[in-house]
């Protein structure tokens, strides 16, 4: 992704708030499977740790 790094982490978060969305409400997205998204979540909460902890998102966060 090619943006300033003030950027580059709201997007990353938003990214990152979207695909726990749809994994909390599958009927946001029917097209995406609820595995498919926790997948996605998870991948990004830990290839950007550091981001995921600014925005108070951690793994478990969607299990709550």
């Amino acid at each position: 992704m090619r943006a300033r790094p003030e950027i580059r982490n709201a997007l990353l978060v938003e990214k990152m708030k979207h695909w726990l969305n749809v994994a909390r409400m599958p009927y946001l997205n029917k097209g995406i499977s609820r595995s498919y998204a926790r997948r996605r979540y998870w991948a990004l909460v830990r290839k950007y740790p550091a981001t995921a902890a600014a925005a108070r998102l951690t793994e478990t966060t969607i299990l709550e």
